[in-house]
Parts: structure tokens; C-alpha cells; sequence
């Protein structure tokens, strides 16, 4: 489910009044302007004319201590006719490869980052490298997710504005710990994490889920297919697929039940559906959310080889399309390169 079919160019203009560059342009990372504060400071409105410079500095000081990075300022006067924040963005699996460059590219366009990762040494130094902020998560860890929603409440209280579940695991093998930890961690985990922090996404945010186009539902039997496709398909029911698909490998019937033997195939399958379900299920909620799920295509990264025919710059850009879509942009629906792809 897809609600707009218009190319990435004809999206209009975001809700800072400015149109959205075509992809191919983004490598250039030129950083989009900011959305107004919600801080009480806008509660002040002084004129250019009478404000003093003590009052402006006692604003600034006050919301330096209120967020852990201060917005850029242009001069005493900007700043006293309203202050800005910039947009904020949470990457998960990003201590490295793709979701480090997501993190990359959207420091680059002015956005503030939280880097989550597994492994605390390795994501706490991508995250000094990098300039943005660590968090810890481990996506298959319920307590984990609870804690990290926590802790970015508490340190980001204005809310998010970019959500990209990227997240995920490609195992060696075939068997049934490879296709329980592989569903739980790229189909659970990303599910874990967006229901955690959907109460905080601000109006308009967006949220990406890294899928990949090896989850092709052709793979799937045709009654299993059908089952994808129902349009009074459930949540509920689809995690419920994912179960049995374990189940199934378990068992060792999974062939005869219709299921690819694949478990990343059969958890991107997972992926991208779910993407379409939130999206239909949050169509009526008032912030005007954006969920989609993004292919990124063949990376060179530590899961896709040193063979594969995508840097990380071009495999990151079309996620961070979908992190940066304006307002109206589309929701529900499967891209690659900015452009719908099949699935």
C-alpha cells in the first residue's frame, strides 16, 4: 500500500517550504533547514529593538542545558525572533557499515544523531567518530528496547523525528537457530523497536525499515502468498507467520509448508509487510507519520561481501531518502533508489 505515486521530485514542498532534492543530487549532503523549537523559550517574543543581550544569553545557556547539542545560531537577533532545533534522528545497528553511513549522511543534512548499537565499544567510538550520540540497544532484547525508550525520553523530550530500524543479521547455515535468531532480530527486533518508540515520534516523522529485495513474497507458496496479500491481514497475523516459519524448520517440513529455504528471505518478507501494516493501521493517526521499507540493494559492508556492486554511499542514500521525505511524501510502500520496487 502505497498512497502516492508520484516520483521522489514531485513531492512538493516539505513543511519548511522547501522541495526536496532529487537523489542523485544527496551525496553532497547539504543539510535541509531546521523545524521551530518547541521549547518554552518561543514563550518570549521580544522585539529586535528592545531585547538585551544578558536576556539572549540567558536563553541560549538555558537551552544548551536542555538538549545535548544547542542549535546552530545565526546571530543574537535570529535567535531572539525564535529559536530552532535540529531535526532528530535514531539509526539502530550503527556502530558500523550501512547504518553508520546512514548516521553520516544525515549529520550531514543537519540532523542531530542518536547511534544505537549492540556492542558498547565499538558503537560509543563509531559515535565520537562520527559526532552524534550513543545509546545502547540491543533490538532482541525486550528490556533493552524498553531502555533505550527510556533513556531518549528522558534525554530528548521534544521527540523524534526520524526512526531508522536498520538493524539485522545475515547467518551462515540453515537450521532452526539460524531461523529463530534471524526472524527475531531483523523481523521482531525492528517490530520491538518501533512500537517502543512510536509514542515519541513527533508529527510528521518518519520511519524506515531496512528491508531488501532477496524478501520476495514469489518465493513464498501460493497459499502462503495469499496469506501476505490479504488485506485484512493482522499484525498479529504476521508475527504469527513468522512463528510457524520457525516452527516449520523445527520440524523440518518447511519446504513441503511453502517457505524458501532462506531465513534473512523469509524475515525481509516479514519486514516489509509490517512496514505496509503500520502504515495502514497509524493511516489516521494525526502526526502524519511515513513508514515505508527501503532496499538498500547489494552493499559492500561486512554482511554483503566484498563483491557486491554498491558502496555504502549509494546503498545509504535511498534510506536516508525515505528518513527525510517531506509531509506528503508516500507511506506503506517498498523503495529502492527512491523509486517503488517490487517485492
Amino acid at each position: 500500500m502505497c498512497t502516492t505515486g508520484r516520483s521522489p521530485s514531485a513531492f512538493g514542498p516539505n513543511r519548511n517550504g522547501n522541495h526536496p532534492e532529487p537523489l542523485h543530487t544527496w551525496i553532497a549532503d547539504s543539510p535541509p533547514q531546521t523545524p521551530a523549537c518547541s521549547s518554552a523559550a518561543q514563550l518570549i517574543e521580544p522585539t529586535p529593538n528592545t531585547i538585551d543581550r544578558a536576556i539572549t544569553r540567558r536563553i541560549r545557556s538555558s537551552y544548551r542545558n536542555s538538549r545535548t547539542s544547542a542549535p546552530d545560531i545565526r546571530s543574537d537577533r535570529d535567535y531572539a525572533r525564535g529559536m530552532t532545533r535540529k531535526p532528530l534522528a535514531l539509526v539502530t545497528g550503527a556502530n558500523r557499515g550501512l547504518g553508520r553511513e546512514v548516521c553520516r549522511q544525515l549529520l550531514a543534512r543537519g540532523y542531530f544523531v542518536v547511534l544505537t548499537a549492540r556492542d558498547e565499544a565499538s558503537g560509543r567510538a563509531a559515535a565520537d567518530a562520527l559526532g552524534a550520540e550513543f545509546l545502547s540497544l540491543d533490538v532482541a532484547d525486550p528490556n533493552s528496547v524498553t531502555a533505550l525508550a527510556a533513556a531518549l525520553r528522558e534525554r530528548h523530550p521534544d521527540g523524534l523525528d526520524a526512526l531508522v530500524c536498520n538493524a539485522g543479521v545475515a547467518m551462515d547455515g540453515f537450521d532452526e537457530h539460524v531461523a529463530r535468531t534471524t526472524v527475531d532480530i531483523n523481523f521482531f527486533g525492528a517490530a520491538r523497536t518501533v512500537d517502543a518508540l512510536l509514542p515519541q515520534l513527533h508529527d510528521g516523522a518518519r520511519v524506515v525499515l531496512v528491508s531488501s529485495g532477496v524478501g520476495d513474497r514469489n518465493r513464498l507458496s501460493a497459499a502462503l502468498r495469499a496469506v501476505i496479500d490479504a488485506p485484512d491481514l493482522t499484525r498479529e497475523r504476521l508475527a504469527g507467520l513468522m512463528d510457524q516459519f520457525v516452527a516449520d524448520v523445527q520440524a523440518g517440513r518447511h519446504t513441503t509448508a511453502g517457505w524458501p529455504t532462506s531465513a534473512y528471505a523469509v524475515s525481509k518478507i516479514g519486514v516489509t509487510a509490517l512496514a505496509h501494516l503500520l502504515a495502514r493501521d497509524l493511516a489516521d493517526d494525526p502526526r502524519h507519520l511515513r513508514i515505508n521499507a527501503v532496499c538498500p540493494g547489494w552493499v559492500r559492508t561486512d554482511m554483503g561481501g566484498p563483491h557486491a556492486d554498491r558502496g555504502l554511499d549509494q546503498g545509504a542514500a535511498g534510506i536516508v531518502w525515505a528518513a527525510t521525505l517531506p509531509t506528503d511524501g508516500p507511506t506503506g510502500g517498498f523503495f529502492r533508489d527512491g523509486a517503488p520496487a517490487g517485492w
